[in-house]
């Protein structure tokens, strides 16, 4: 009897809210989203990454450059030092430029960082709820994004402003120290340099 009442429970539940979502775990955050802001829904999912994201390349690319210069045979060892302090100013300065913009407009943002920061780990709790059926996680979504657009001076435009905002200055940033690897590159794998 008691395996009957357990089992009519599970079919219950089952039939109420249907099978467990079968999407990846990524494309489920990417929906809620979408659900949370429907114009730039990939963007916000991919804020928090922004800054790791830039860094790793960043530093991906400082050790390739200290590599070269390392293996590089040079007579003159002057040229050689020269390369590296280059290399370590701009390694020194990446993470600073980096932490400067990342505040700068977070702090320019601050009420919609704070309730978007939130927002997002709601939605990431949605998403990683055990056995959530895709139906139940999209309610869970909409609850999250009616919480966010409740809060007081949070609405679409705010949060489009904050969003493009946030990649607009993250992308100057991260190309502009990208871009002054690149050159040092181009210093090192120059025949006439050292």
């Amino acid at each position: 009897m008691r395996f009957l009442a357990i089992l009519i429970g599970v079919l219950s539940v089952h039939c109420t809210f249907g099978t467990q979502c079968q999407k990846p775990t990524k494309e489920s955050s990417d929906d809620c989203m979408k659900i949370i802001h429907p114009t730039h829904g990939e963007l916000l999912g991919n804020v928090p990454y922004m800054p790791q994201q830039c860094l790793e390349g960043i530093a991906t690319l400082l050790k390739d450059v200290r590599r070269q210069i390392e293996g590089r045979r040079s007579s003159n060892p002057q040229c050689m030092k020269d390369l590296l302090n280059r290399l370590d100013d701009i390694s020194n300065g990446h993470l600073r430029k980096i932490i400067s913009v990342d505040s700068s407009v977070k702090q320019s943002f601050i009420g919609v960082y704070t309730a978007l920061g939130n927002a997002i780990v709601g939605a990431q709790q949605c998403v990683d709820k055990p056995h959530a059926s895709c139906e139940e996680i999209q309610l869970c979504c909409s609850d999250v994004k009616s919480k966010l657009y409740t809060q007081r001076n949070v609405n679409l435009e705010n949060i489009s402003d904050f969003l493009i905002e946030f990649k607009t200055q993250f992308g100057k940033v991260c190309d502009s120290v990208t871009n002054s690897i690149r050159d040092l590159q181009r210093d090192v794998n120059s025949t006439t340099s050292c």
